[in-house]
């Protein structure tokens, strides 16, 4: 049986904004952009990686219309597209803070196992 799934197709773009969020050096990357734009050479050195892959993490980040590059002589700068991926990066980096000592998936204690059950009802 073929399924259609056009009533998805909306959230499409929405998976791609997480999918590349993902990355944890891309998730950096936003994170710090959130304060102030930079050039590629400060994000090396913030992140502590080669060149090349700050720059295939951009490439994605600019894809995913996350960040924009402002030309600066010969160089780029990086900032966030809008204040809507600060807000969003922002409110899912306080999420994980303050979940941060919470169970994780595959928990023994079966308090925590009805949380990370997908069958268990929703509340």
């Amino acid at each position: 049986m073929i399924e259609n799934n056009a009533h998805l197709s909306p959230y499409t773009q929405v998976s791609l904004i997480f999918s590349a969020l993902a990355n944890p050096a891309r998730s950096a990357i936003v994170h710090r952009l959130t304060v102030s734009p930079c050039f590629v050479a400060e994000l090396v050195e913030h992140l502590g990686v080669a060149q090349p892959l700050v720059s295939q993490h951009l490439k994605v980040l600019r894809q995913a219309h996350l960040v924009c590059a402002v030309r600066h002589g010969r160089q780029h700068r990086y900032e966030l597209t809008d204040q809507h991926v600060t807000h969003l990066f922002l409110d899912a980096f306080q999420h994980t803070q303050e979940h941060s000592d919470s169970t994780v998936p595959g928990s023994t204690d079966p308090a925590d196992s009805a949380e990370h059950n997908d069958d268990a009802p929703l509340t």
